[in-house]
This record gives C-alpha cells, sequence and structure tokens, in this order.
C-alpha cells in the first residue's frame, strides 16, 4: 500500500494568478510590503522542485533569504532526501533541488544549471547587473530555464530598475513586468494600509506600499522638515523629566543633541547641540556638564561602536565608559547593539518629521542640526551623504539614534507590514 504524502502549495490571490498566467520566460515584478511577494517566490521555487528540476534562488543577503528558506524546509519537509543548513541546498526525492545564494558573492551561481531562477529583493543587491548576465543568466542556457526577478522597489540608480524596463523594448520580447502596489492583495485590509499611510511621510508611502519609483539621492535626508513648522523658541528643559542625550563619536567634530519627551511621546523637543572640533569624549562630557550640572536626569544612547574595542580611548576605556563615569550614570545608558540602517532612520525620521504634530527644535541650541536638516543629502544608496562634506551630518546622527532608540515605536505598524 502507498503512503500518500501531501504537499501544501500556494492558493494564488487574484492578483498573483493574473502574474502567473500573463509570465514570460524573464519577469520582473515590482511590488508593495505585503502583496504577497515572498510567498509567489515559495510557490515558484516549490512547483519546479516538484516538476524534478533544480532552482536557484538569489538574495542580496542570506538574513534576506532566512523566511524564504524556512518556508521551503516547512512545507517540504516529507519529501526531502537530503538538506544542508551550511550550504543552504535542499533536494527532494522527486530529483529536484534548489540552492540558496547570496549576491555579496562576486558571481554566485556560476557553472550551475537552473530551470528556474529566482531573484528576491533585486533592487537592493549590489552588482546585480554582472552577477545576472556573466553568472545567472548562463545558468539558465542547458536547460532553457526561466528567471523571476522580485522587488519592491529602492529608486532608480539601480539594474532592477533597469530590468523592469526591459519589457517596453520590442528586442526583449520574452520580458514581462509587473507593477503590483500593496491594494491589489485582496486580503489586505484598507483600513490597516490608511492608517499605516497616516503614520509614514508620502515618498515612503509611493514606495514601499505602492511601489513606485521614488529616487533618494539628491534629495535632503530629512526631506519632511520644515523650518517653519519645526523649528521654534524652547525654554529650558523640563527638570521633572529625563533629559536624553545622544553621541556621535566621529573624530571631527564630535557631538551631541539633547532631547526630551513626555511619557506618553506626545510631544518632541530637541533643546542643544553639541558640536566640538579638534576635541575629545572628555571635553564633550565637561561641556554638557557645565551647562545643565546635576539639575537632571541623563538617559544615553548614540552611536553603538562606542561599546566597541577599536573605540577604546586610553586605560581600557570605551566612550560609554567615559561618559558613563564622567556624568555619573548608573543604568541609564539605552545604546543598540548595533546602529539602525540608514534606509530605516530615513523612514522613521522623515515620518515623524511629516506626521508627528508637536516636535520642535530649539532655533538658539541647534543652528547646525538644522542647517543639516536642511542641506544633507542622501547619497545614491538613500543613506547621508557625508562624502560632500566630512564636517556635516553627524548631528543627524545623533537625531536618528535618539530617534531609534525612543520612537521607533511610531511607526509599529509599518514595520509589521513586512513581506
Amino acid at each position: 500500500m502507498t503512503e500518500e504524502i501531501i504537499i501544501s502549495q500556494l492558493d494564488p490571490h487574484e492578483a498573483q494568478q493574473s502574474v502567473l498566467d500573463n509570465a514570460g520566460r524573464f519577469n520582473v515584478l515590482r511590488n508593495g510590503r505585503r502583496w504577497g511577494k515572498s510567498a509567489l517566490g515559495v510557490s515558484l521555487a516549490m512547483d519546479t522542485m516538484l516538476d524534478g528540476f533544480p532552482v536557484g534562488a538569489f538574495f542580496p543577503t542570506f538574513d534576506f533569504a532566512e523566511e524564504f528558506w524556512e518556508e521551503l524546509k516547512e512545507r517540504l519537509d516529507p519529501i526531502i532526501s537530503y538538506k544542508s543548513e551550511s550550504k543552504h541546498i535542499i533536494r527532494l526525492i522527486t530529483g529536484g533541488s534548489i540552492k540558496i545564494w547570496s549576491l555579496e558573492k562576486a558571481r554566485a551561481g556560476r557553472g550551475k544549471k537552473y530551470k528556474r531562477v529566482i531573484v528576491d529583493e533585486g533592487a537592493f543587491a549590489k552588482d546585480l547587473k554582472e552577477s545576472w548576465t556573466k553568472a545567472i543568466r548562463p545558468t539558465l542556457t542547458d536547460m532553457v530555464g526561466d528567471a523571476w526577478f522580485l522587488s519592491t522597489p529602492n529608486g532608480t540608480l539601480n539594474y532592477f530598475y533597469e530590468l523592469d524596463k526591459f519589457s517596453e523594448s520590442p528586442k526583449h520580447s520574452n520580458w514581462r513586468s509587473f507593477h503590483m502596489p500593496s491594494y491589489t492583495n485582496p486580503y489586505l485590509s484598507k483600513e490597516e494600509l490608511e492608517e499605516i499611510r497616516s503614520q509614514i511621510d508620502e515618498l515612503t508611502w509611493l514606495q514601499e506600499f505602492m511601489a513606485e519609483y521614488v529616487n533618494f539621492a539628491g534629495k535632503p535626508f530629512a526631506y519632511s522638515f520644515s523650518e517653519t513648522k519645526h523649528v521654534g523658541s524652547l525654554g529650558p528643559p523640563l527638570i521633572s523629566l529625563p533629559l536624553d542625550l545622544s553621541f556621535d563619536f566621529n573624530v571631527d567634530p564630535i557631538t551631541c543633541t539633547v532631547q526630551q519627551h513626555d511619557e506618553e511621546k506626545s510631544w518632541i523637543k530637541v533643546y542643544k547641540e553639541f558640536r566640538l572640533t579638534n576635541s575629545d569624549i572628555y571635553q564633550l562630557c565637561d561641556a554638557i556638564i557645565a551647562e545643565y550640572g546635576d539639575n537632571y536626569y541623563f538617559r544615553v544612547t548614540g552611536d553603538a561602536s562606542g561599546n566597541n574595542r577599536s573605540a577604546m580611548v586610553g586605560d581600557n576605556l570605551n566612550y560609554y565608559k567615559i561618559i558613563i563615569k564622567k556624568l555619573k550614570l548608573e543604568d541609564q545608558l539605552f545604546v543598540p547593539a548595533a546602529n539602525p540602517l540608514h534606509r530605516n532612520s530615513r523612514v522613521l525620521t522623515n515620518s515623524l518629521f511629516s506626521r508627528h504634530t508637536d516636535l520642535i527644535i530649539d532655533e538658539e541650541g541647534c543652528p547646525f542640526l538644522i542647517a543639516d536638516l536642511k542641506f544633507v543629502e542622501c547619497n545614491e544608496s538613500g543613506e547621508i551623504d557625508k562624502k560632500k562634506d566630512k564636517y556635516k551630518g553627524h548631528l543627524i546622527d545623533c537625531l536618528r539614534y535618539y530617534f531609534n532608540s525612543w520612537h521607533s515605536d511610531f511607526l509599529r505598524k509599518y514595520n509589521e507590514a513586512s513581506d
């Protein structure tokens, strides 16, 4: 008696089915968050593996592949004949297989043969053009395989954007492009999407949920900052509330911003900047003490690298050990294990400036910060561009570290809407 094995497969929603019905040999899918891109990628891989063919799946880094890998293992578990966690390989009793590749590796996939290739989050891959033309595309030759490029957009200065335009040319008749905003997923609540939209700035909404191409290069990093709306004259900080210090340990200048918010976070005040040139952490702490003395309860966050051994200043002390000692802190350190990505900081910073109802920066206490917010631009990767002027942008770093430590919950709904 033959034992029946049941494998759980995707039941595509209407928009996913439309993509599958109109696919060509080479397909570029530009989608919004929560559309179901990852689920579609898993389904495409499973179809080919169940038919007994090899699949190559390519991601910007292995971190991007984690959910894809785990779901494949779970769905295919009853028919897996071989699995390697270290090599990211699965082989099935059908003869089908998959190998997960990181595009961090130069010419990943070179020399392999695949029936289907899936490139997930291709807009975030470095050197995708070289990887595709010199390594991945040749893997499809022997079996006349197909390819799927799946990604939320990431501006126009990447090869995913170029690939998306191929279908417009007659010489690329075997290419198809699909544009699927988040709302084309019929299972997503329209009310939920509108709530997310009310939290984030408009450019983030257009890129992440409408799947539009938004080019951040050359735009101010804090493009939602308005001098009219966000700059004012503040009195001294309230002694009844903690005073949040956020540090950046650039060699020159060394910087710190001083902020405060109420318990409900209904208001955010940025009172003062410290920007010392040709100085050090000891003098910066002395300046803070001279300004605020023992009147305030300090909480400290900032550049996570200040905890590293590479940040040793002397006497076996790193920056934060010196800050603790100089400011007489006990349990008031709130430094994350790693710094937030510039991309995530850009979204949080601009969403707060765009949507928070009471965020004010003191015009007398923060002149350099205000100038940075007005003029410091994004580079081609959407990060703070410090190459144009190495002395600028560090106060924005202080501010984004503060936002990350104390106000990341402002984007709770947005952060939950990953795909």
